[in-house]
């Protein structure tokens, strides 16, 4: 259910926020109203094809039950379009205070509506609502966390096409960022077992955590201050862009050095012995975040200077990279060669991400020199002492 409206969510990006946070001319009313009337048509337009969608997808998979459960999850994308939009200018002017805590508390929330639910009646409407309950309390809570005045609808054609030329690329670089977290276990779909697949599905979940939070910090927090940034010096920018870098790091390491150094005693801890062999593999895949770590604080670079375009072209080129990395790792050494090369992917997308990211002066690469250096050897030293990840 959440893959689909996930789905739709990010096929579905033209680059409202995008456009408004990276955008160098002023913005006034209109041009808010504007990104506000999108994003409204937009979750109309999401709610709208998830419902139409819902019967084919129940028949596909046999359950009858996913057609109400499908519509009623999408009503949380219809729901969070009318959200108050002066959240993104909070973004633009990096005044994070007030987003991590609406975007925090909102969760929070819903999630303690979901458990409570859950506990005095178990059932998957529980679920299914989460996301729409987490929407009711975000949007409402945006217009008095947001204080600003209150939007009205506003379709400026110019502003529109404006939005539209620059997240045409934007469009493509979502869709193929979409295949890139998905497409791994369609590769893997094809050269395993089901028992297999159940078993590397639970170890790429824990281990896609670690992704994650460095993606939704790059987003969140790292596009909209790179964008601030952009008109500061080149100096002054390399020197707030390594101290970035260094709170990246400190972040990605607990998860790092946690699922990589114990992956395989979370897994015996949380599942029967049918699928011990997960904790091998997210073993190995999390320590392959050391790298994802070290190249994040340039992913966001090409966006949030403007380019879309080259952010497109990036993204398409790190979803070849890692289908070739599989692919190669698992003709030369089957299922379990895959799993390296889904590791070893975030090795070869570094150089990748330098290249893209270079030309905006980010300065020397000691820090990730040295954060490489130091997770490596401190993974190696946990493995040689509690024994190398193999099947």
């Amino acid at each position: 259910v959440n893959l689909v409206v996930n789905c739709l969510e990010l096929l579905s990006d033209v680059g409202v926020r995008s456009a408004l946070i990276v955008r160098k001319e002023g913005i006034d009313d209109r041009y808010v109203d504007t990104c506000w009337t999108m994003l409204i048509v937009r979750g109309v337009i999401l709610t709208l094809t998830a419902s139409v969608a819902a019967y084919p997808i129940s028949l596909f998979y046999g359950q009858e039950l996913l057609f109400p459960l499908i519509i009623i999850a999408s009503l949380s994308a219809l729901i969070k379009g009318f959200a108050s939009p002066y959240q993104m200018m909070e973004q633009k002017a990096v005044k994070m205070g007030k987003i991590v805590l609406w975007s925090s508390g909102s969760q929070t929330a819903a999630m303690v509506f979901t458990i409570s639910w859950l506990l005095i009646h178990p059932t998957v409407w529980a679920l299914a609502f989460h996301g729409v309950v987490g929407a009711v309390i975000s949007t409402v809570w945006s217009f008095s966390m947001f204080g600003h005045r209150l939007p009205r609808l506003c379709w400026d054609r110019k502003i529109v096409s404006e939005i539209f030329k620059f997240g045409r690329w934007i469009f493509i670089a979502t869709a193929l960022t979409f295949f890139a977290r998905q497409g791994d276990s369609v590769i893997v779909s094809k050269w395993v077992t089901v028992e297999q697949l159940g078993v590397f599905s639970i170890a790429i979940a824990l281990a896609k955590l670690v992704d994650m939070v460095v993606m939704n910090l790059n987003w969140v927090l790292l596009f909209p201050t790179f964008a601030e940034l952009r008109n500061q010096g080149s100096e002054q920018f390399r020197q707030k862009h390594a101290k970035i870098k260094l709170a990246i790091f400190a972040l990605a390491v607990p998860f790092i050095l946690v699922f990589s150094l114990f992956g395989r005693d979370i897994i015996a801890l949380l599942y029967d012995a049918r699928y011990h062999e997960a904790g091998w593999i997210l073993e190995v895949i999390s320590a392959g975040g050391i790298f994802f770590a070290a190249s994040a604080g340039m992913a966001a670079l090409p966006l949030s200077m403007g380019d879309s375009f080259r952010h497109m072209l990036l993204q398409g080129m790190l979803v070849v990279c890692l289908f070739a990395s599989m692919i190669v790792g698992g003709v030369l050494g089957d299922f379990h060669g895959m799993v390296f090369g889904i590791a070893l992917a975030n090795l070869w997308s570094y150089p990748i991400i330098y290249l893209a990211a270079r030309k905006y002066a980010i300065g020397d690469l000691k820090y990730d020199l040295m954060f490489v250096v130091l997770m490596i050897a401190i993974v190696t030293a946990g493995w040689t002492i509690r024994g190398w990840p193999s099947p």
